[in-house]
């Protein structure tokens, strides 16, 4: 809650110091009390006029005299109401009066000699290493997912891509700038244009922020302009910035009618000399990332010299912001930085332990796997753990030391078939004393482990399992795995509701889904809309998802699935007989005869029906034709695709139950995902700054009071389009 936060209390403090008349404070002890939410429904019955009257009758801002308290008042009005640009400016105005700079602009008002802050040495150097190869960034950008190729676009002489562009005005939005999507661009002069609606980009909306940014990206041309729309007396002004003044006048006004058929008038359109005239062509878009963010501050396009100055360091500026997730980052953001690289590190080492080396009993080598504490003598072969075929195995006959010194020679059982993988082990090893283990202990890592050789990582549940065993169990021939020998009393196989609760613990989980919500917001914005043709439709899906996964597509991809299972087992009922069902799939898939796509796909079609199933019955409770069901699982897609049989029933069973569960609060949350997952997927979304997207208010608000403040700004248009996802 905001009353939580430092800024807040001091506010309040600063209030009670100055004495000021306590009849003249209760807008503002109004909002240092309530929670952000009440703050917005507050704020929501009063326009911007009475906002400013209150404003100028409960706080004189001329009156006070501590710089620190003024920012910290600005920095907290700022959180509450950051798109009100008309209200943010005159606060502004008053504020300069008396201090001269503002941190409510999109960054730092720099005097005009300086035009941006040099880069901090540490950032200087880190971004050389980035650039020679040196060093891979592995964390996400905060959901932005840049990838390490699109960074190496910032490189001299080379063109940045959408990653780059979309990224860095992402970061300008969240800042208070007011920019749009990216617009995509065909050929002008053959009509080739993508229509592209002007939703978000209204007069109301345009008087709030007093002007608004459009990047537009030339694919044809590989070129980067922007227009800037602003308001004059008889109606928008549309200027377009062009570095090389590629885009004819009749070219630029057609564009202008397809991205503003009719909602707006239009007094006059301005095309803009460039100012400076770049000497290669890979810097055009870094001049208009240039112009958008210096223009939206309020200062001035760059002149010549000034371009000469500034572009060539300005790529390592942009990307050190970009992994810093700030403008003008410092030391202290690049120890957060190296803080998230190092735990994305962490999260990324390899599980499965090195098998090509003896063990030290230190090291978690395969020869520990039975006993992780011993310590082996020099020169003693080690057990070595081979995958191939589909029997496990135990190779010869094994001493093995007891905890009493004395020594059994245990001779295993013969291979034995398994149900997924291969893997055996051979020893001729010396095992020494192992320690002691209680049942208990061995029994709840032992049912982990054998969870685990269910699913498809075999390797790793044997590892496991061997190290939850002493070397006596674990050679013992009860532990050969066989039907027909039972297991020890407490190592029981877990139940099916036992196996599937793992999975009905990763639905619904809030805190999950608002990161996998904050990504797929990120795709809509960074990717242009892919129309699918009806007859193709099969063939888009399918290349859509079966090649290269990218985190922040998961959403998209599952809904592909979904789709593509449907339109899969629609072809089932329509062709029962196998080899024509076969026929019209080749010819869906362009596969021709290559019978490896056809099986592929089959397999994909079955085992993608279980997101039918799900959205099928949450939707029977949300009462809404709706997909949130995509996004509220938070595992790996093909864990939950990996669900068959009893197991998915079981699963089903068990989510029905949580939907019926009145103290569950799984229905609660979908219903309040539901409009921002649908706008996600109708690529929909306003231009501006969604709640979520607020790293603040994502750690001081509940989900549920996120989602409904976000369905309450009634910005999300959700419905348009509906039809083509049905």
């Amino acid at each position: 809650m905001l009353h939580d936060r430092p800024n807040a209390e001091l506010f309040r403090t600063q209030l009670q110091q100055n004495e000021y008349n306590q009849k003249q404070i209760n807008f503002f002890s109004l909002l240092c009390h309530l929670p952000t939410y009440q703050i917005m429904d507050q704020l929501q019955l009063m326009d911007q006029i009475q906002i400013m009257d209150q404003l100028q009758r409960d706080f004189n801002l001329n009156a006070v005299a501590d710089d620190d308290f003024v920012r910290q008042f600005v920095i907290f009005f700022n959180i509450v109401i950051p798109s009100n640009f008309r209200l943010r400016e005159n606060i502004v105005a008053r504020i300069q009066r008396g201090f001269g700079s503002s941190v409510l602009r999109p960054f730092e008002f720099y005097k005009r000699d300086d035009i941006l802050p040099p880069t901090d040495e540490i950032w200087q150097r880190e971004i050389e290493e980035v650039l020679r190869g040196n060093k891979h960034v592995l964390g996400d950008v905060q959901g932005g997912w840049v990838s390490q190729r699109s960074l190496m676009m910032l490189a001299p002489d080379h063109m940045i891509n959408d990653e780059i562009v979309e990224s860095y005005l992402g970061l300008l939005r969240r800042n208070g700038g007011c920019i749009t999507t990216t617009r995509f661009l065909g050929n002008c002069q053959t009509g080739k244009v993508q229509p592209v609606d002007d939703r978000g980009i209204g007069m109301e909306r345009l008087m709030n922020y007093g002007q608004i940014f459009i990047p537009v990206h030339h694919v044809k041309a590989k070129h980067w302009t922007f227009l800037r729309l602003w308001a004059a007396v008889d109606g928008l002004v549309i200027e377009h910035y062009d570095s090389l003044m590629l885009t004819k006048i009749p070219d630029l006004q057609y564009m202008l009618s397809i991205f503003f058929p009719t909602t707006l008038p239009v007094a006059s359109i301005q095309r803009q000399g460039p100012q400076q005239q770049p000497d290669n062509y890979t810097d055009c878009g870094l001049f208009m990332l240039m112009g958008i963010r210096l223009m939206a501050s309020g200062s001035e396009h760059l002149l010549q010299h000034q371009a000469d100055e500034i572009i060539p360091t300005f790529r390592a500026k942009v990307m050190s912001e970009i992994l810093a997730q700030k403008l003008d980052p410092t030391s202290y953001d690049y120890s957060v930085f190296s803080h998230r690289e190092m735990e994305a590190r962490k999260n990324t080492l390899p599980q499965k332990r090195q098998i090509d080396h003896g063990g030290s009993g230190q090291n978690n080598d395969p020869i520990d796997l039975l006993t992780p504490e011993a310590s082996y003598d020099t020169g003693s072969p080690a057990p070595v753990v081979e995958s191939s075929g589909k029997t496990i195995a135990m190779s010869q006959p094994t001493t093995v030391h007891r905890s009493d010194n004395s020594t059994d020679v245990v001779t295993p059982s013969p291979s034995v078939p398994m149900r997924t993988g291969t893997v055996r082990l051979h020893s001729d090893a010396v095992h020494p004393q192992s320690p002691v283990e209680t049942p208990s202990k061995r029994s709840k890592t032992v049912t982990r482990a054998l969870q685990s050789l269910n699913n498809t990582d075999v390797l790793k549940g044997l590892e496991d399992l061997a190290l939850a065993l002493s070397p006596e169990m674990a050679l013992s021939p009860e532990m050969a795995l066989s039907p027909q020998v039972a297991l020890p009393p407490e190592v029981a196989l877990p139940s099916e509701a036992a196996f599937v609760s793992k999975y009905l613990q990763n639905f619904g989980n809030p805190a999950q889904m608002i990161q996998d919500m904050v990504r797929a917001v990120r795709n809509a914005r960074n990717s242009a809309p892919q129309p699918i043709s009806q007859d193709d439709a099969l063939f888009q899906w399918w290349s859509a998802f079966s090649g290269p996964q990218n985190p922040q597509q998961t959403l998209l991809h599952r809904l592909y699935r979904l789709l593509f299972s449907n339109e899969f087992y629609a072809l089932k009922a329509q062709y029962p007989k196998a080899r024509a069902r076969d026929e019209k799939l080749r010819q869906k898939l362009k596969c021709g005869e290559d019978s490896k796509v056809l099986k592929a796909a089959k397999i994909q079609g079955r085992k993608a029906r279980i997101w039918h199933d799900v959205a099928k019955l949450t939707n029977k409770y949300l009462d809404v034709k709706s997909h949130v069901a995509l996004i509220a699982y938070s595992g790996p897609t093909s864990d939950l695709e990996s669900l068959v049989g009893e197991k998915r029933d079981a699963f089903l069973k068990g989510l029905e139950g949580r939907l019926q569960d009145s103290e569950d609060n799984l229905l609660a949350v979908l219903s309040c995902a539901h409009p921002l997952v649908m706008a996600t997927l109708h690529n929909n979304l306003p231009d501006y700054v969604l709640w979520i997207e607020r790293p603040l208010l994502r750690a001081e608000l509940s989900f549920t009071d996120l989602m409904s403040l976000q369905k309450a700004s009634r910005s999300l248009n959700y419905r348009k389009g509906e039809k083509g996802l049905a």
